[in-house]
């Protein structure tokens, strides 16, 4: 029992870590291409228009950089289970940056242009269908190992070594 305990724990902690990594990487993503808009302007009118683009991206280049403190610190331990806070502080850092998203997503159009570039709204996309897919993953694996330590004589075994109930995403 306590083998079959120890696999599906580490098998949670490995999906765990693959969705962290999967996180970091959307984060990281659009950090650098928020760095390619901000190209050096060349006349008066460019300056205005970097100064109201950067105000309207700062809450998503903020909720990106809390993601990736948040992400770093979990990474840097990564073969234990995660303490009940760095989940949570990384959920509320996704869920911060998902908002800054929604919010400039909203943001409508004008005679410029979109408001978010078309390559950026692709690269948001792609790296969201990823992120879900770990996160489903994550969960799976996070119920299994719950499962196992509720099922009798599996549930002695996680007394005694002091198993934790993995928390899912």
């Amino acid at each position: 029992a306590y083998n079959r305990l120890m696999h599906l724990r580490s098998r949670w902690v490995h999906a765990l870590h693959l969705l962290v990594v999967q996180w970091q990487n959307q984060a990281l993503s659009v950090r650098q291409e928020l760095s390619a808009v901000s190209h050096a302007p060349q006349s008066d009118a460019q300056w205005a228009q970097l100064h109201a683009d950067a105000v309207q991206w700062q809450p998503l280049a903020v909720a990106t950089r809390q993601l990736q403190l948040c992400i770093g610190r979990l990474l840097d331990n990564q073969h234990t289970p995660p303490k009940p806070g760095e989940l949570a502080a990384i959920g509320v850092a996704k869920a911060v940056m998902d908002h800054a998203w929604q919010h400039l997503a909203g943001s409508r159009d004008d005679l410029a242009g979109p408001a978010i570039p078309v390559k950026i709204v692709q690269l948001w996309h792609q790296q969201d269908v990823l992120v879900q897919d770990r996160q489903r993953d994550c969960n799976q694996h996070a119920s299994a190992y719950n499962q196992a330590i509720a099922q009798f004589p599996a549930w002695l075994v996680a007394k005694i070594f002091a198993f934790q109930v993995a928390q899912t995403v």
